[in-house]
């Protein structure tokens, strides 16, 4: 899966590996990521974001948990009234016939800062 997220500022769009909250100086929401250049190693890091609030940046980061959550799009064909199957998605329970295509559809995400 591949996180991207638009900065507050709007002006970068950054594959990251992870992101964390700095509140001992600011409220900030920072990137660590690996540039895709060619001759450059190591870890870089990035300001996505600056909150007001420890509270406020931590909502900003449940949103961007939310959306790393698994997100499944299942086709069925047939007769849907012949439900036979039980899948266990998540811990949601899910009836399909024998004939269900399931797929995850987490691939790559886009989150946007949001301003405030």
């Amino acid at each position: 899966m591949n996180l991207w997220i638009r900065s507050q500022d709007k002006m970068k769009l950054i594959k990251v590996n992870f992101v964390f909250l700095n509140y001992k100086n600011s409220c900030q929401i920072i990137a660590n990521y690996i540039p895709d250049f060619i001759g450059r190693e190591g870890d870089y890091f990035e300001t996505l974001g600056t909150y007001k609030s420890k509270e406020r940046a931590l909502e900003v980061l449940d949103e961007i948990q939310n959306i790393l959550n698994p997100k499944y799009m299942i086709r069925m064909s047939g007769n849907l009234s012949n439900v036979k199957k039980y899948l266990n998605i998540d811990g949601a329970y899910i009836q399909c016939n024998d004939n269900a295509d399931i797929k995850n559809i987490n691939n790559n995400l886009i989150y946007e800062m949001p301003e405030e």
